[in-house]
């Protein structure tokens, strides 16, 4: 994890972290893990690397916690807050060929948005209990 992290790959190096996390690593192991994680920086569209596809992340959930994604689809459900912005977001279905899944979608800053909007969204991974959504960092609006 510390070798990916130095290569700023923060993505894989969250993976690796997890891994550690959910593993038998000594207590002290995963503390070093845990202070690495407060360290990684949030991406933005220009410095992204390593996508996972929603495939990845569903097959094994634990490694991908906190990890970002960069993802093209359809907005729907849309519901518009003072405090933030919540739609259903279908993964894959920006062309209405291929729907791969839907996710609860949270962004929490201010977006001129509509139901049935084609975005590219930039999103943190979050599992809660069982459940996966993504809470939103920038979005890109397809045409």
């Amino acid at each position: 994890a510390k070798n990916l992290f130095n290569r700023y790959r923060d993505n894989l190096t969250l993976v690796e972290i997890n891994r550690l996390l959910n593993s038998n690593a000594s207590r002290g192991i995963k503390n070093v893990a845990s202070l690495l994680r407060d360290h990684i920086a949030k991406p933005n569209f220009s410095n992204f690397q390593d996508n996972f596809t929603l495939s990845q992340v569903r097959e094994e959930p634990g490694l991908y916690q906190g990890c970002f994604v960069i993802w093209k689809g359809k907005i729907t459900n849309l519901l518009i807050s003072e405090t933030d912005i919540r739609f259903t977001f279908l993964v894959g279905y920006h062309d209405e060929e291929e729907l791969e899944g839907t996710l609860p979608t949270v962004l929490g800053f201010a977006a001129n948005l509509s139901n049935g909007d084609n975005l590219e969204i930039l999103a943190q991974l979050i599992f809660e209990e069982t459940h996966l959504r993504l809470q939103g960092l920038s979005i890109h609006e397809l045409d």
